[in-house]
């Protein structure tokens, strides 16, 4: 009897090891209400309106948002993907309504608990570098508007740019965390400003 109960004992013990080591994220990251903004103030369909310092018009369409900020403990992927970390994030993704294939993403992460985000996005084949950039903000006067919720993007965090991609390729641009996407401008001169804040 005692060596059935031994047995037994030594299973389940198996058993939790094996399912700790399978079933259960080993880091969960979390984004607090404030963090979660960057996203939360975006909406699918949003609109957003620019125009140049020559006059002319650009529109930015949201076509989706993703959040991911769960603390469920349990992973139902590991079989799947071999993922043993649930990192906390979310994304914007957009396009621009005037010209074709023309899209833009950005995205934040929480890679540790208790240390600021990373950001990363692109825009006119413009990438933030694979590891994400960490959130670090700026000000920006959009005529007589001062932001100072600005993440801007520019050769301090982008990668290089790559002649063969365009012969106009963009130079930095501008996220807010309340507005999202504020400006943008060419390698040209070229400055797209929103007009609808």
């Amino acid at each position: 009897m005692k060596r059935f109960f031994k047995k037994k004992w030594i299973f389940l013990m198996l058993f939790i090891v094996w399912f700790y080591h399978s079933c259960v994220f080993h880091k969960i990251t979390h984004m607090n209400g404030e963090e979660l903004e960057w996203i939360t103030n975006r909406q699918k369909g949003e609109i957003l309106y620019f125009k140049s310092q020559y006059g002319d018009l650009d529109t930015v369409v949201i076509y989706s948002t993703h959040i991911y900020n769960s603390l469920n403990p349990i992973n139902f992927e590991h079989f799947e993907t071999g993922r043993t970390e649930s990192l906390a994030g979310g994304a914007v993704q957009y396009y621009f309504s005037d010209m074709d294939g023309v899209q833009g993403y950005f995205g934040i992460i929480k890679l540790h608990n208790g240390k600021p985000l990373q950001v990363s996005g692109h825009l006119f084949y413009r990438f933030v570098s694979d590891a994400g950039a960490p959130l670090k903000l700026s000000s920006i006067n959009i005529g007589d508007i001062t932001l100072d919720d600005v993440i801007l993007f520019d050769d301090s965090n982008l990668k290089p740019i790559e002649p063969e991609k365009s012969d106009n390729p963009v130079l930095e641009y501008a996220w807010s965390k309340k507005y999202g996407l504020v400006q943008y401008e060419f390698l040209d001169g070229t400055i797209f400003s929103r007009i609808d804040i």
